[in-house]
């Protein structure tokens, strides 16, 4: 989700730090990031990234889903192994597939 405005940065920062829970925030000079942050009023599953950015006289708001995709169940390790695209010991199925 991207979302731009004539806010100012500190306020969507400050607006995004009041309805998430997050360990640790990065702050710079034209960036504030959430990098593993989860909605207090959403799915309690789901991680985002988020970005708050001063672009001039506007400024950015960008929410990404980082949550992982769930593990299929019932795979052997071979099978997830040969899904990854490698065999049990680490090499490649295919190396000609990189080229």
């Amino acid at each position: 989700m991207h979302a731009i405005g004539a806010v100012s940065p500190e306020a969507v920062s400050n607006f995004v730090r009041e309805r998430v829970e997050v360990s640790h925030v990065e702050i710079g000079a034209a960036r504030t990031v959430f990098p593993n942050v989860r909605i207090k009023a959403g799915d309690a599953a789901k991680s985002y990234r988020i970005d708050v950015v001063a672009d001039g006289p506007t400024t950015r708001l960008i929410v990404r889903d980082i949550t992982p995709p769930p593990t299929p169940e019932g795979l052997s390790e071979e099978e997830r192994w040969r899904r990854a695209g490698m065999t049990p010991d680490g090499k490649l199925l295919n190396p000609k597939q990189l080229q």
